[in-house]
């Protein structure tokens, strides 16, 4: 305060509160874009596939929820990364949901999507045991929301006429 006193023009910057200003901005842009990508989603959706969008938007939906509350209970609070990651978590699970819908949830699909949301939480959940916030923030996130939409999808899919609830095709 002193060199201030003594110099008139001078301007002091606060480059922390600077940089949490841009960062608060950017997470509420992420959180504006987020909702947009699902209705955008859901419209797509809706065109295709009717009455059965819901069985695809909604597991990922719902896993986005769950995922920040848990999150928020844990957390000191959400970030930019956790809706990053989010971003991501409705990627794969629109896809999850969409091969669901198109092979009305046969079982080697469902092998298939269930393979394929471990390997991704091998790759990204992994970032959650990283030292670095970033990426344990990143990580968290995406190691809850698949595990979430992978538990949601397992109630929404639907089950064909031939097949039972373990999978195996009785005989007609």
């Amino acid at each position: 305060m002193q060199l201030q006193a003594t110099v008139p023009k001078l301007i002091l910057v606060d480059q922390v509160d600077a940089i949490s200003n841009l960062m608060q901005d950017y997470r509420q842009q992420i959180m504006l874009w987020m909702c947009l990508a699902y209705i955008g989603v859901f419209a797509i959706l809706f065109w295709r596939y009717k009455n059965a969008t819901w069985r695809i938007i909604l597991p990922p939906m719902l896993a986005s929820f769950f995922t920040l509350a848990i999150l928020m209970a844990v957390l000191p609070g959400v970030n930019l990364f956790h809706f990053m990651a989010l971003i991501l978590v409705l990627g794969i699970g629109i896809d999850m949901g969409i091969f669901l819908t198109e092979t009305s949830g046969a079982t080697q699909t469902w092998l298939a999507v269930t393979l394929s949301v471990l390997t991704s939480l091998m790759a990204f959940g992994l970032l959650a045991l990283s030292q670095t916030p970033v990426l344990m923030h990143f990580g968290l996130t995406v190691l809850l929301g698949l595990s979430w939409v992978w538990i949601l999808a397992t109630f929404f899919r639907r089950i064909t006429q031939g097949e039972s609830v373990e999978g195996n095709t009785k005989s007609v």
